[in-house]
């Protein structure tokens, strides 16, 4: 785990890269990997199951979108829609993000929550330990807030905006 970890410390990550993939998850347990998510603010990707609890109003405070570094998916060897998050960023170190940063995704702002994206129980079981480990150390990404309605797709560039 430690040659996996300098790795990843290591990569050259900087302040723009892009969308390698997109998940929804429209069932509990069922992520399909997907060209394009419309984000809505205060709800996150149409189609989403996570979504559908704000219309019960059962909605996790700062977590509309899940994201993920590619990077480390790649290192661990885990499938783009194991996790389950639903933007999965190649360039850019999204666990290094301060809360507040905003981030735009090709024509769509997203903020960064204050809810941090911790490895759960459920994460170990699809990832594995290492990447549970590693997920722990840092390395499991960011959630953030949607800013305004849009549709990211796949190979839209990502900008660190602010933060």
């Amino acid at each position: 785990m430690r040659d996996l970890l300098e790795a990843l410390e290591q990569h050259p990550f900087g302040r723009s890269g892009q969308v390698a993939h997109l998940v929804v998850s429209p069932r509990p347990g069922d992520h399909r990997l997907v060209e394009a998510l419309e984000l809505l603010p205060g709800v996150g990707p149409v189609g989403e199951y996570a979504a559908k609890q704000v219309w019960k109003g059962q909605r996790v405070p700062g977590r509309e979108v899940s994201a993920v570094n590619a990077e480390f998916l790649e290192l661990v060897g885990i499938a783009p829609e194991v996790p389950g998050d639903n933007l999965i960023v190649q360039g850019i170190r999204l666990s290094d993000l301060s809360p507040g940063t905003l981030l735009r995704v090709g024509t769509v702002r997203l903020r960064r929550s204050r809810t941090p994206h911790r490895p759960c129980a459920l994460f170990r079981s699809r990832a594995g330990d290492v990447a549970f480990e590693l997920a722990a150390l840092g390395w499991r990404g960011a959630l953030f807030e949607v800013l305004h309605r849009g549709v990211v797709r796949v190979g839209d560039p990502v900008e660190v905006e602010s933060g």
